[in-house]
């Protein structure tokens, strides 16, 4: 856009003009874009990292369970030996560890499962509404583009650069030119003047 307006034009000021308000409106549009795209990433990406970042909480939690759960396979094992074995005070003792373990396992599978779907929950309906906004921005940019380009069309067609041809044939001294063969109306001309 920039170099549209480094278009020399020395001849025509309507033709200046319409390159400046070309430029303007779609520099500005063109921001405008920027600045949408700033919001939509300054939401959309950290909520994306928080999401993966909470998932590593919940495998730390599995991997716990986990561990509850070898152990409580193990103590199983020893039990089963001291049985064998006929060790009354050893099977009494692996039985009150395997029922704790299994109480703790318990409670961390039933924290696991409320954790994951209240996590499972949080994230579908944050992810709908993170593409809600960013179709919103996109509206928001669209809307305002159509705005601005209809009026930016209406003022430039408004613009008439044929209104200097005349200016340009005296400048040059073109005498046997007849300016009305290349489009000059001047009785249009002055009543778009005295309009304005």
């Amino acid at each position: 856009f920039d170099d549209i307006t480094k278009i020399p034009e020395n001849d025509n000021k309507a033709l200046t003009e319409i390159y400046s308000k070309f430029t303007s409106e779609m520099k500005a549009l063109e921001e405008f874009r920027n600045n949408q795209m700033i919001r939509i990433k300054s939401k959309l990406i950290p909520a994306t990292t928080y999401y993966s970042s909470k998932v590593k909480t919940y495998k730390k939690q599995i991997g716990s369970y986990k561990d509850k759960k070898k152990q409580n396979q193990k103590h199983q094992n020893e039990m089963n030996k001291a049985r064998e074995s006929r060790n009354a005070l050893k099977e009494s003792q692996l039985n009150e560890d395997m029922k704790k373990s299994r109480n703790e396992m318990n409670n961390i599978g039933q924290n696991i499962e409320k954790d994951i779907m209240l996590f499972e929950k949080d994230r579908i309906i944050d992810n709908k509404y993170i593409i809600l906004h960013f179709i919103h921005c996109e509206l928001a940019y669209h809307a305002k583009s159509l705005e601005k380009l209809s009026e930016l069309y209406k003022t430039i067609k408004n613009l008439e650069p044929k209104i200097y041809l005349k200016e340009f044939a005296d400048k040059l001294q073109f005498k046997s030119v007849n300016v009305e063969d290349y489009g000059y109306d001047e009785r249009e001309y002055t009543k778009r003047s005295i309009n304005r």
